[in-house]
């Protein structure tokens, strides 16, 4: 599920999956809480991801979805539902290609005003093996139809996409250096022979590079001897109010999840708080957090 504010009156709207479609629950000073709720995707054989923000650029968030229709031909397509005073309408400009996308964002990476999607897809047998993203870049008609892809063997990343690292399995958007272009972490939790690793791309202007993109290795935060699956899930967002989005990454293995202060200089990862069911902070009680 996600949430925005798809009508535009201050209330967060809930976006959500109900049997194998996508229905919408408006937000007010008395939620809904039974359906029936506005049906936007009306049937799917599945539901594979949703996202929200401005795509058009109007103020108003609108809805991402990525699916397959009930159809053994369609191998997956993804729509923008345009927000509107009203709520979700119609579909804004044309669906895109979104066969094997596990995981969406939107933000606006290059700056043009225009929220973008950025879809994950880490299926082995895809374009890349290790795994991609592709950006749509937004505009008031909706996406551009083909993404731009991404891959570890991309110029300036070259971390050497080797199959099955599940990079874009998981991705999450926001403006990590306070430099008014959205961010973008990736997760490869397959990486380095399974210990796993957080991919961070820093927009900027009319693109996402791959130059400067910051990779978190589990040995940056933490004794990485027994980590595995470092980053299988992740969460940015501004925890501690500062106006940059600090990065939050999954470590299985330990039980644990390490938050990493955001900067303008990007993650910082010197001074990691961990946080487990034991202790909200610096929790040791395994052989990998105890060094910290």
């Amino acid at each position: 599920m996600t949430a925005g504010d798809f009508n535009g009156d201050g209330y967060q709207d809930l976006g959500l999956v109900t049997e194998q479609s996508v229905g919408v629950v408006y937000g007010s000073s008395r939620i809904r809480q039974h359906p029936p709720w506005p049906r936007i995707v009306k049937k799917s054989s599945e539901i594979n991801a949703l996202a929200a923000g401005d795509v058009t650029g109007d103020g108003i968030d609108d809805l991402v979805a990525a699916f397959s229709d009930d159809d053994p031909a369609d191998e997956g397509k993804g729509a923008v539902y345009r927000g509107s005073s009203g709520g979700l309408r119609v579909v804004a400009g044309r669906t895109f290609d979104a066969w094997g996308v596990q995981a969406l964002g939107v933000g606006d990476v290059n700056g043009d005003g225009f929220g973008d999607v950025i879809a994950g897809n880490s299926y082995a047998d895809a374009a890349d093996p290790g795994g991609q993203i592709y950006v749509h870049r937004g505009s008031p008609k909706g996406l551009t139809p083909k993404g731009v892809l991404i891959s570890q063997d991309s110029r300036g990343l070259l971390a050497g996409s080797v199959d099955g690292d599940g990079f874009g399995g998981y991705l999450a958007v926001d403006d990590i250096n306070h430099d008014g272009y959205a961010d973008v972490a990736v997760s490869a939790p397959a990486k380095f022979a399974g210990k796993g690793a957080a991919f961070l791309l820093y927009g900027e202007k009319n693109r996402l590079p791959g130059e400067g993109a910051q990779i978190i290795e589990p040995g940056d935060v933490l004794d990485a001897q027994h980590v595995q699956s470092f980053g299988a899930s992740l969460q940015l967002s501004d925890f501690n109010k500062d106006g940059r989005a600090d990065l939050a990454l999954a470590i299985p293995t330990e039980s644990a999840v390490a938050v990493l202060p955001g900067s303008s200089d990007g993650v910082n990862t010197t001074r990691p708080t961990f946080i487990s069911p034991d202790q909200n902070t610096r929790p040791g009680r395994t052989s990998a957090l105890a060094a910290y």
